[in-house]
């Protein structure tokens, strides 16, 4: 907030301290730092918190996912993503640098495809532009999702109506589905991709939702993904996917909940035998696990590594818990504010939770003991 005593020939910060109104539209934590976070903001670019606990906009514009490769081993020389807006036909595609000194404005080498001839400018960590496979006429999301998988490096994920996958830190990215997955009926191309989940178990067992509410994974890496829904799931747009850390036929699905009120607890989806349908062919055993949780949003959603029963949920109004695999789900924490999450983080090994506000920065929560 800005002010003018002079006709706005002057302007002076009016702001109060400790006054927070960022818009972030997403959040993720370095393995294993207590400090080092970076998340996506909604026209006002990406945020880095440095190991130091402050904050600096590493990169301008729209900001989106972000991610940290999780097999980091100090906090100077880590590969971080994130994207910018997309639009078919436009800019497809995310941001990337390879070392926390440049996570700077205009430092980060894009991946993807955008009109005219690639840039050929060399950035500061010795990288350019480079138009990495992407297809430039795919239908996309303007926040389109991306995830990291397991591997040193992390593998990269990023979806348009087409899941891509990169071995090589998203310097090349060759489809990792059918093209489109979900084609449109009655008219051009397919459905985004609107939430993906890697396995932290197996790189080859992905899960995507789609703008519409279908669910299509694979178990053993195949680039052919199958429907596996059921047509039990509510149709509707998928927010999250998230698979379980240390069991691989555990995954959960977060939706857009507004409606959702025909039946209790339909925010949040789980199945206990995603890997042994998906390898017998058949498809997995979906039950509702949101009960508890308003009919409302579930923007984001993570398991906890060391006690896979407690889950987190950040919904349109706060953050909501569970200590029972999502069987029930109650109000988590206290002096929270009533507020859009966007996104949620785990930084493990120092029991921190923290989640990504819409309009009012970032909060934080230790969860020792729960």
């Amino acid at each position: 907030m800005w002010g003018s005593t002079d006709s706005g020939l002057d302007w002076q910060d009016c702001n109060t301290a400790g006054y927070l109104a960022t818009q972030f539209e997403s959040v993720v934590v370095h393995p294993t730092d207590p400090n080092f976070t970076l998340g996506g903001t909604q026209d006002n670019g990406t945020i880095i918190r440095y190991p130091d606990g402050s904050f600096f906009r590493a990169d301008f514009g729209d900001g989106g996912y972000a991610l940290i490769d999780q097999s980091a081993t100090d906090t100077e020389h880590v590969t971080m993503y994130h994207t910018y807006f997309n639009v078919s036909q436009d800019l497809i595609g995310f941001g990337r640098t390879l070392s926390t000194k440049c996570a700077l404005e205009g430092e980060w080498s894009f991946m993807g495809i955008y009109g005219g001839p690639v840039d050929p400018t060399k950035h500061c960590d010795g990288t350019t532009d480079t138009f990495n496979g992407i297809v430039f006429t795919d239908n996309v999301n303007f926040y389109a999702p991306m995830a990291v998988g397991p591997g040193t490096p992390n593998t990269v994920y990023f979806g348009t109506q087409t899941l891509y996958r990169s071995s090589d830190r998203g310097t090349t990215m060759p489809p990792a589905s059918q093209a489109p997955i979900q084609p449109i009926t009655g008219g051009t191309g397919g459905v985004p991709i609107s939430a993906i989940g890697i396995s932290p178990t197996s790189d080859n067992i992905r899960v995507v939702g789609l703008d519409d509410g279908t669910v299509w994974g694979t178990a053993t890496g195949s680039t052919t993904l199958v429907q596996i829904d059921g047509g039990v799931l509510p149709a509707v747009y998928i927010c999250r996917v998230v698979l379980d850390p240390v069991d691989p036929n555990t995954a959960y699905l977060a939706f857009n909940g507004y409606g959702l009120t025909a039946k209790p607890g339909q925010q949040v989806w789980v199945t206990h035998n995603l890997k042994d349908a998906l390898t017998s062919n058949t498809v997995p055993t979906w039950k509702a696990a949101g009960k508890g949780i308003p009919s409302i949003s579930v923007n984001g959603l993570v398991i906890d590594p060391m006690n896979t029963k407690n889950l987190y949920a950040g919904t349109d109004h706060g953050v909501y818990a569970s200590t029972d695999g999502g069987a029930t789900w109650s109000k988590f924490g206290t002096g929270f504010p009533d507020c859009e999450i966007f996104d949620l983080a785990l930084q493990s090994p120092n029991r921190i939770l923290r989640a990504a506000t819409h309009g009012l920065g970032i909060w934080q929560a230790s969860i020792f003991g729960h």
